[in-house]
């Protein structure tokens, strides 16, 4: 570690008077911070890191440099690595009481998340993305920042950017975006345990406004008449038509058994099942097209990984012309859409998606195909005539 100390004339207050700073220096890093001691620039012979005629401020700046000295000794001592921002921390700060690393913390915070998991408190799904972040997160110090672990002092708003970096280069802006979130609620804890001090999460994340086109009633009449050679592309086809009149998602779809099938006291059938993103009930009139594919599958639907099943599904739209990006979250939106196109009322298509409340609805799916809206329009002005 080296030390400079500075007072620089173009720093000179009205008075005439400059600050006094220390530039700080650990490796390539180098930071400059302000030690709240003003003199004439011209009084300081930054050859002698020395005040002329100053003799209580040149005791200061020893005084300085032999707490960053007592500040590196001790680093050294508890093996803790040393960079110029942990070291300027302890300094304004001083060391706390236990060195926790980042990926230690986010193990603590999982072995939680687990039993409120086993619980019922939180989804399986949530504890999932939590998995996968800190999964993600260990690659990223590992390749990018050439460490098998950081300490929660050492993290970094640079290093914060790094990672979102990463994250955006292997995922979708939205899910890099949530990853990051998980971060942050990290830090968030590190700080409410006393392991840092300040926030070094300080990057703004905007999520882009996804815009699904649904399906039509047409197109999906086109995808249900396509005839396959290869027995897998019709069973991609029928989890995805199922999809689109179940408006299951997919990990809901992968999870669901006979067990979910409810029979009421007038012998309408329904899927009541709690969704796995949020354990809230959905309640779902299962429609003919739906049952006849579930019983096909003795109602244990052949649900491939998602990434296999996203993969299949842009083949499938190739096959039947569909010029439309397929995906899995594409069916629920398109059971939605026509529900709603359909006059069903947006409360009770949010209880049929199973969503806390119908705003969620209304935000997320609440779009009209061009047909409806002249169909309601003509309506409106026929009145007017």
């Amino acid at each position: 570690m080296y030390l400079s100390f500075i007072c620089r004339p173009s720093k000179k207050l009205k008075n005439g008077t400059s600050p006094l700073e220390v530039s700080i220096s650990v490796g390539q890093e180098r930071m400059v911070i302000r030690l709240n001691k003003y003199l004439k620039a011209e009084d300081f012979n930054v050859k002698k890191q020395r005040v002329r005629r100053n003799e209580e401020l040149n005791q200061f700046i020893e005084a300085v440099k032999a707490k960053f000295a007592q500040i590196e000794t001790e680093m050294i001592k508890r093996n803790m690595p040393m960079t110029v921002r942990s070291v300027v921390d302890i300094f304004q700060n001083g060391f706390a009481e236990t060195n926790v690393s980042l990926l230690t913390l986010f193990d603590k915070h999982n072995e939680e998340a687990k039993i409120r998991t086993d619980q019922g408190l939180i989804s399986p799904v949530t504890y999932q993305k939590y998995l996968v972040t800190r999964r993600m997160l260990a690659t990223f110090l590992q390749t990018k920042i050439k460490r098998r672990d950081v300490l929660l002092s050492e993290v970094t708003p640079v290093m914060i950017e790094q990672l979102y970096v990463y994250f955006n280069s292997s995922m979708a802006k939205n899910t890099a975006i949530q990853k990051m979130k998980v971060v942050k609620k990290i830090l968030k804890i590190a700080i409410e345990e006393g392991y840092i001090r300040a926030m070094p999460f300080k990057l703004k994340m905007t999520k882009d406004q996804l815009q699904y086109t649904p399906l039509s009633v047409e197109e999906l009449r086109i995808i249900r008449q396509q005839e396959f050679d290869v027995p897998r592309m019709g069973q991609i086809r029928d989890v995805f038509i199922f999809a689109c009149y179940s408006g299951l998602a997919f990990t809901d779809l992968k999870n669901l058994t006979r067990n979910d099938l409810m029979v009421d006291e007038d012998g309408k059938e329904w899927i009541i099942k709690a969704r796995q993103k949020t354990r809230i009930i959905s309640h779902i009139p299962l429609l003919p097209v739906a049952k006849e594919i579930w019983e096909k599958y003795n109602y244990q639907l052949p649900v491939l990984s998602n990434q296999k099943y996203n993969s299949y599904l842009k083949e499938l739209a190739d096959t039947c012309g569909i010029n439309k990006n397929l995906h899995s979250h594409l069916a629920r939106h398109t059971f939605a859409t026509i529900l709603l196109n359909s006059g069903v009322d947006m409360v009770t298509v949010s209880k049929v998606l199973g969503h806390a409340n119908s705003r969620i609805t209304e935000n997320t799916y609440a779009q009209m195909m061009p047909e409806t809206i002249m169909k309601r329009v003509s309506e409106v002005a026929e009145l007017l005539v």
